[in-house]
């Protein structure tokens, strides 16, 4: 029953997010879109693969990635555990849906398929890490937290990484053609 009700309310803390960022992107982020950045035209002319990957990307990537994931690892065992895991679904949620928001209003439905271009293949890695994680820390003292798991998390993120790094600025590449 318990677990029921968490895959109920990983999906309603997620669509909650997506809807409010696709409503703030809608009716609040003219600035957001008209700003520079990644649907800029410079960026997306320009964008090769090789320009991308430098010599402190790798770095970088692996703390963003890992930074987050930590800190809701860290927050599951506090009081706080359900509503650490509440609040990233909700700004998970809300991140996507301004990205495909902003992606279809700006590029169309070229947009659609830059923003899932984005995502992959590090999703592939990522989803499962931040489920696991999401997970135990909604548990809290039924944790079961053991050293496969931790290896698991830690080796999805690090392929994601990989991924992200090495093999997404292809497939983006190849949808910007």
């Amino acid at each position: 029953m318990t677990q029921v009700y968490f895959k109920k309310e990983i999906l309603i803390s997620f669509m909650v997010g997506f809807l409010l960022g696709i409503i703030y992107c809608n009716l609040g982020g003219n600035a957001y879109l008209s700003s520079n950045g990644i649907f800029s035209e410079y960026f997306l002319s320009s964008f090769l693969p090789q320009s991308v990957i430098s010599n402190g990307f790798l770095f970088y990537l692996a703390l963003v990635r890992v930074v987050p994931i930590a800190v809701i690892f860290v927050l599951g065992y506090t009081g706080f555990h359900k509503a650490s895991v509440v609040i990233s679904l909700v700004w998970t949620g809300f991140s996507n849906g301004m990205l495909v928001s902003s992606a279809i209003i700006v590029m169309g439905m070229k947009g659609l398929f830059f923003y899932l271009s984005a995502m992959f293949p590090q999703l592939l890695f990522y989803v499962p890490a931040y489920f696991l994680v999401l997970i135990q820390s909604y548990r809290y003292k039924n944790q079961e937290w053991n050293l496969p798991k931790f290896v698991f998390a830690g080796l999805m993120i690090g392929m994601g990484v990989v991924s992200e790094a090495l093999l997404n600025p292809y497939v983006i590449a190849l949808v910007l053609k």
